[in-house]
């Protein structure tokens, strides 16, 4: 397995994924070999399910002509990690919000990790905000 393919596989994990089956067809995807033809991709996706190519040709990425395979990957991938971490901080922020701190002893320490975790992945929405908007 090449060193970015592992990258990705790595960054994939950590997501949270709006629609699971998203999350099916993208771990059908990278579990094809290395070297699948682009055929091969979708029909791993469509075993799993039924509408992949449907879901898969709505989607866009628009390049620029010196643009190359690599990079449009890791604009979706920045793309798709961005919109996660959006969704990772909007649990928190339930989380904090909510009533279930209340009253606890360990409240207090349970909510300073879930400062703590939001003040990372803010930090990472911004990197990837920058990094989506500036092209690189």
């Amino acid at each position: 397995m090449t060193r970015f393919r592992h990258m990705m596989i790595r960054r994939i994990a950590d997501f949270v994924w709006a629609d699971a089956r998203h999350q099916t067809m993208a771990w059908a995807m990278l579990a094809t070999p290395e070297g699948a033809t682009p055929a091969q991709v979708v029909a791993a996706a469509a075993a799993v399910e039924p509408n992949a190519a449907a879901i898969l040709s709505s989607g866009r990425v628009i390049s620029e002509g010196n643009s190359d395979t690599r990079r449009s990957l890791e604009f979706i991938v920045d793309t798709v990690d961005y919109y996660s971490v959006q969704r990772k901080l909007r649990e928190i922020r339930s989380n904090l919000r909510s009533s279930s701190y209340a009253g606890e002893s360990s409240s207090g320490t349970l909510a300073e990790e879930q400062l703590a975790a939001a003040q990372e992945l803010q930090t990472r929405a911004l990197e990837l905000g920058k990094r989506l908007t500036s092209g690189q």
